[in-house]
């Protein structure tokens, strides 16, 4: 007698095995997992120490005799208030540049006035000279400036303070009258990222009656000359006493120089001009 089976039936028993064939379990011991080893990060550099700088809202003291001691107003011309600059050897206008500079003694409050004389190598230059009017008084008066010296690229350097790299002198109105040197400020002098800056300094005791005039001279030594917050003030504003509390050894007068005196007659030379209310530089 011959079976037959029904081909449905057959696949659904071999499904049936196979399934249940999946489902048993083995009594070997499931093998260990592979050990996963982070990859190696790079150290990261060590970051670098930070310098702390002061800052003010204002480039120098509110009570500043000086008009614009943050070279603000230098693109609009030469004017009786603002710094007037030329070079010493052919009387020829210089332009100033201007830069603002966070670690500068200015701060964030000022730009600093940019020294670079054409043609100016490491070892030579032109001179420069800059000046300004100063209201008078009786004084006494403190006047001050900061320096920083670069070589013709603009990177750091050294600056000499013996009179050959810059001077800076307060005069009185008169070309033939009286002025007083600024000195070089040792213990007062900071380095800012490898910037180093030198305070020059004088305290004037004799009265400028009539006003006068803040002269700087750079040298014929090379490089670029950096100059920030320059100021000048006095004790007959009240609020100014602060900025006089360490008050050094008077400056001696001395006759102006030649330099001084043609200075201060090109200054003395620019004629007023008016200037509508509400003008603004470079419209």
């Amino acid at each position: 007698m011959k079976l037959s089976l029904n081909p449905a039936l057959s696949v659904l028993s071999s499904l049936t095995a196979l399934l249940v064939g999946c489902g048993s379990t083995s009594s070997d011991p499931a093998p260990a997992p592979t050990p996963v080893v982070p990859a190696e990060t790079p150290a990261e550099p060590a970051a670098k120490p930070r310098t702390l700088v002061e800052a003010t809202v204002q480039p120098t003291s509110p009570v500043n005799l000086l008009t614009d001691p943050g070279f603000a107003l230098v693109a609009a011309g030469a004017s009786y208030s603002t710094f007037l600059a030329f070079e010493e050897a052919s009387s020829a206008p210089f332009d100033i540049e201007t830069t603002l500079d966070s670690r500068s003694p200015a701060g964030f409050a000022g730009g600093t006035a940019l020294i670079r004389p054409a043609g100016a190598t490491d070892t030579k230059s032109d001179a420069i000279i800059l000046l300004t009017s100063v209201l008078g008084g009786q004084g006494p008066f403190r006047a001050q400036v900061w320096f920083s010296k670069s070589d013709a690229k603009g990177k750091p350097a050294t600056l000499a303070t013996d009179g050959s790299a810059v001077a800076a002198s307060l005069t009185e109105e008169s070309p033939e009258g009286k002025a007083y040197d600024l000195a070089p400020v040792p213990e007062a002098t900071r380095t800012v990222s490898g910037r180093t800056w030198v305070l020059y300094r004088a305290e004037i005791t004799s009265p400028l009656t009539f006003g006068g005039f803040f002269v700087i001279r750079t040298g014929e030594k090379g490089g670029q000359v950096q100059i920030a917050a320059p100021e000048v003030t006095t004790a007959e504003i009240v609020v100014g006493a602060a900025v006089r509390a360490r008050a050094g050894a008077p400056a001696r007068a001395r006759a102006t120089t030649s330099w001084e005196r043609s200075a201060i007659r090109r200054f003395r030379a620019i004629k007023p001009v008016l200037t509508p209310a509400g003008f603004r530089v470079g419209r």
